[in-house]
């Protein structure tokens, strides 16, 4: 395994691989019984020796690039695609004596000099994973994988002077992301405590802890090609100094050249792959190792979330969803994790994390309200703004996680929460073309008699935003009980914190307002939206739109509703009749 001979051309294919090349070109063929029968006659020669093998000789006769496909692509995805089927049905007790190591390097190996995109490489992807699960995380017995990928890394092709490599650095990082996934669960979760496993320490050690260096060069790549297209200038360096200037080479990583659109791409494709390693990293555990170097991390992470709103400009017919943009939410799931999970390592940037996360909230929403079916906004910007309502909730969980939250209450429900709510254009399409589908996705789960569910930052990740914005504003009105939310940006509000300030510079007492805590702030804001007048007016009308979200509002607080307001029924009774 030391000498994985990567730079060698594959040898010439023999009688047998040709002859299994032929039947497996055949199961693309347009006759079933042609495919039939090839499909019969590789089943029969998977029980012979050498057959894994033989599938990847196959496969390494993939394009290596997108110019090059025709018939070797009619052979490398069948070959990829038998091969998979194959590991995940005999690996590892029905393997033919012997074959399995030299197996599980011919996969790596294969993984490492495939294409970078297209199926062959995610059908690879998918097979090394079921092998690291049996040989790594359980059975822990390829001891020589972890100086493969450090030697591959370092010999790929974006590393300084190895231009030439046929190791490709984008496959070596998914590999790594790879070895990294079954890490993302607990191995133990019935233990109260689970330290890190000494596997995952290993990696970390010996793979991401190295990668600190390209982290920061990607980085800072993909935010001054945001500045530059957003017609401004990037700021500083990233990450505290592990980014310097864009010319310099790092940990022996050259700047990727960002010369055309596709370069950037691909840059931007990389951090995404990068992000998603440290994601599965921190996940679960906190890994040892990984402590010293978490703070140059953050301040990427931080940095990125702060510039997303630029990779969501809106771009008359763009809509897809790109890998910036892809890098920008795994940065927030990232956030989410170790808010969540490790949240004594991100306390002093919370401040900071929940005022950019309102911002790219509010920006997303925003753009969803103006987008229109000629022109729908990016799909994976709603699930990037659900995110960030997804990341205020598990900070609004802890007492000070409210206590920094409620001051700018008001701002969060303006800005954010209360744009999330609103119907647009495509509200009205959808429910005019599945109506059950709609109600599903869009109105609140029955969750049964277990309200903490309902009002929990824990949730699993809701995906749609105005989920996730009810959400946040149930926990916030639910925990808020007792008092502390910031009043609304108005006149009256600001005169009175003047005085109440005044009050408390000559020495006398504040008297606590009643009716500052987020759920009574939330229903003084919801006046401001009267029912519109024309019952036929359509969603996407301002009036119309804005009650849409006012119905919303109130049916997410409609436990704290129940629950504090049951004292004296006006409010309800009011509500019902002058607002529903």
């Amino acid at each position: 395994m030391a000498a994985l001979s990567m730079h060698a051309d594959p040898p010439p294919m023999t009688a047998e691989e040709q002859h299994l090349s032929v039947l497996l070109r055949e199961t693309t063929a347009c006759d079933a019984n042609r495919i039939a029968a090839a499909e019969m006659q590789i089943a029969n020669a998977s029980d012979q020796p050498g057959f894994a093998l033989a599938l990847l000789a196959c496969v390494s006769r993939a394009p290596k690039s997108s110019a090059d496909s025709g018939a070797a692509d009619d052979v490398s995805v069948p070959a990829a695609a038998a091969l998979h089927n194959f590991v995940r049905a005999r690996w590892p007790h029905r393997l033919v004596h012997g074959e399995r190591e030299p197996i599980r390097a011919a996969i790596l190996r294969s993984l490492l000099v495939a294409p970078t995109s297209g199926p062959v490489t995610r059908l690879l992807a998918e097979t090394f994973r079921i092998v690291i699960t049996a040989d790594v995380t359980k059975q822990k017995c390829w001891p020589d994988l972890l100086p493969a990928l450090c030697a591959a890394m370092r010999e790929s092709d974006l590393m300084l002077g190895k231009e030439q490599s046929p190791v490709r650095t984008a496959n070596a990082l998914v590999a790594v992301h790879t070895l990294l996934k079954p890490y993302k669960y607990f191995q133990n979760p019935t233990l109260a405590k689970e330290a890190a496993p000494p596997e995952l320490e290993a990696i970390v050690k010996a793979l991401l802890e190295p990668l600190l260096g390209m982290l920061g060069v990607l980085a800072s790549g993909t935010l001054a090609a945001a500045a530059a297209e957003a017609g401004g200038t990037a700021t500083g360096g990233v990450a505290g100094g592990v980014a310097g200037d864009m010319t310099t080479a790092q940990n022996g990583v050259p700047t990727p050249p960002v010369k055309n659109e596709k370069k950037q791409a691909e840059n931007d494709a990389l951090l995404h792959t990068l992000l998603k390693c440290f994601h599965h990293t921190i996940a679960a555990y906190m890994p040892h190792a990984l402590v010293p170097s978490l703070r140059h991390w953050l301040e990427v992470l931080v940095k990125l979330l702060e510039r997303s709103p630029s990779f969501f400009n809106a771009t008359p017919g763009q809509t897809k969803t790109t890998p910036r943009r892809k890098a920008a939410k795994r940065a927030i799931q990232c956030l989410i994790s170790l808010v969540t999970r490790h949240r004594r390592h991100v306390d002093k940037a919370l401040p900071t994390l929940c005022g950019h996360a309102t911002h790219l909230a509010g920006v997303l929403s925003g753009q969803r309200l103006v987008s229109s079916l000629d022109d729908p906004p990016c799909p994976i910007a709603s699930r990037t703004a659900a995110a960030c309502f997804d990341l205020l909730a598990r900070v609004a969980e802890t007492a000070p996680g409210f206590k920094l939250l409620a001051p700018n209450f008001g701002r969060l429900l303006e800005q954010a929460i209360f744009p999330a709510l609103r119907a647009s254009a495509e509200d009205e399409h959808d429910w005019e073309t599945d109506e059950e589908e709609y109600l599903r996705r869009n109105l609140p789960n029955d969750f049964g008699d277990d309200q903490l569910t309902v009002t929990s930052g824990f949730n699993e990740e809701l995906y749609a935003p105005r989920q996730s914005a009810c959400n946040l504003l149930a926990l916030l009105a639910d925990r808020g009980s007792g008092g502390g939310a910031g009043a609304l940006d108005d006149s009256t509000s600001s005169g009175k914190d003047k005085r109440s300030r005044k009050n408390s510079k000559a020495g006398g007492k504040v008297k606590k307002n009643k009716n500052d805590t987020p759920g009574d702030v939330a229903l003084v804001f919801l006046d401001r939206f009267p029912p519109p007048g024309d019952g036929n007016a359509p969603l996407d009308g301002t009036g119309a739109s804005a009650y849409y979200g006012v119905l919303l509002a109130y049916g997410a607080l409609s436990t704290w509703l129940a629950k504090h307001k049951n004292e004296t029924s006006s409010t309800i009774v009011t509500l019902a009749r002058r607002r529903v």
